[in-house]
């Protein structure tokens, strides 16, 4: 057997791949020979998921309707963008959780985790690499729309909605 097919073929075997936000998660085979992803990083994908939704969706009601002069749909982009600012954080708590309990399995907490590390530490490492880096930043991200949305939620809504 060629070296990429036993390669592949161990793969799914063994372990299951999901990935969360460019993060793998490897989980072990469970008792009844399947495969079972963390719980971490099934919440973890679930979030970001949620967060790409939600962000395309308040996208392109907010372009369409902006364009369009109807103000009447400003809610929904609102809703769109605190989906999203909510779905963020929760994933980065999701992922700090995660390097709290040292769960290997998530990839990411494999590379950057460690049991010796003081906790403190351990919540810092979520912005050591460029994974959770990113993971952060969009957390940050949507901080700042769900702040923005909400103080000028009542002024301007046709360029609201096209800002958003």
């Amino acid at each position: 057997m060629p070296l990429p097919q036993a390669a592949c073929k161990q793969a799914a075997n063994g372990f299951h791949q999901t990935i969360w936000g460019g993060l793998r998660s490897i989980s072990p085979t469970s008792r009844r020979g399947g495969t079972r992803p963390s719980v971490n990083s099934t919440l973890g994908y679930g979030f970001i998921l949620v967060g790409l939704v939600c962000a395309v969706f308040a996208a392109m009601v907010g372009l369409i309707t902006g364009f369009l002069r109807r103000e009447s749909a400003l809610p929904w982009v609102q809703r769109g963008i605190y989906g999203f600012a909510i779905s963020m954080v929760l994933s980065n708590l999701t992922m700090v959780n995660a390097l709290l309990q040292h769960d290997f399995s998530v990839k990411y907490v494999a590379q950057v985790g460690s049991r010796a590390t003081p906790t403190i530490f351990t919540i810092v490492s979520l912005w050591s690499a460029l994974e959770g880096s990113i993971l952060f930043w969009g957390a940050i991200m949507g901080a700042y729309l769900f702040a923005f949305t909400f103080v000028y939620r009542k002024e301007h809504g046709r360029y609201m909605q096209l800002t958003l």
